[in-house]
């Protein structure tokens, strides 16, 4: 799939940072994992909660094969795609 070209500067930032002898110390190494979670944990309170919920993303997390969006298919939530325009 394509990527945007900030995208693959993102993850080798993070790659970096969290391969750190110091990250590794404190334990850091799944820090793409841990914000993942908390970000589903916080989208499904939210989507329970709220009528309306509006979340900012990078188009490429979102729409990935194992995206977002994609795991909230998995938690049964109906994904549907924006109206074309044209």
């Amino acid at each position: 799939s394509p990527t945007l070209p900030d995208s693959e500067q993102r993850e080798a930032c993070i790659a970096a940072a969290t391969g750190t002898a110091l990250a590794r110390e404190r334990g850091l190494t799944d820090l793409p994992a841990r914000v993942e979670k908390l970000w589903m944990d916080d989208a499904t309170a939210a989507l329970a909660k709220n009528a309306v919920t509006f979340a900012r993303l990078p188009i490429t997390d979102l729409v990935a094969s194992d995206g977002y969006l994609a795991h909230l298919r998995a938690k049964g939530y109906t994904v549907e795609a924006p109206d074309q325009v044209e």
